[in-house]
């Protein structure tokens, strides 16, 4: 089950790992996408399939545990991350920035193994802000269904967020950002 925030695109993940299942010889139904808000993720947790993956909130990933337990089903759970970025002093700028630019910016930033913090050694530090900084002011943000110019970057998916997102912007601004 996707997240309720995310239906629309799950098709554009479901089509590559088909098309891989049926590469390898096995059938594209061995995987599939569920809809739906918390009850139906309530519902395919109790159902006794034979396992639950579940990336998402700590406090989400306690629901399914929960919920998963009533049968004994086992659970793989990824809550919370705050994946690091690390870059290091020999590497190559030019490589690296449009790396560290897709995986912070993929999806709005809206992505559960999105980097949430970067870390620079000191002597590639000022060079690295400056090559961010630059790319990061050329992103065309929009609202792709009703903008006609090519955009990079749609709005964010959960306006609910905005407030939380302006918190962590307030307390980087706080520590120097």
């Amino acid at each position: 089950k996707v997240s309720e925030h995310t239906s629309w695109s799950a098709d554009f993940y479901l089509r590559p790992i088909h098309a891989a299942l049926k590469s390898a010889g096995y059938s594209p139904d061995l995987v599939s996408v569920v809809t739906g808000l918390g009850e139906t993720g309530a519902a395919l947790v109790s159902s006794k399939v034979n396992k639950v993956i579940f990336t998402g909130s700590d406090r989400v990933g306690k629901m399914v545990m929960k919920g998963a337990s009533e049968n004994l089903t086992p659970v793989v759970l990824e809550l919370g991350g705050k994946d690091p970025f690390i870059v290091c002093k020999d590497v190559d700028l030019d490589w690296i920035t449009p790396t560290a630019l897709r995986g912070v910016f993929q999806n709005c930033g809206q992505n559960c193994i999105g980097i949430e913090r970067i870390f620079v050694e000191e002597p590639l530090f000022d060079q690295f802000v400056k090559r961010m900084e630059a790319e990061i002011m050329r992103i065309r943000q929009g609202v792709p269904l009703a903008n006609e110019k090519e955009l990079d970057l749609g709005a964010s998916t959960m306006p609910s967020q905005i407030p939380h997102i302006q918190r962590l912007i307030d307390d980087a601004v706080a520590k120097g950002a």
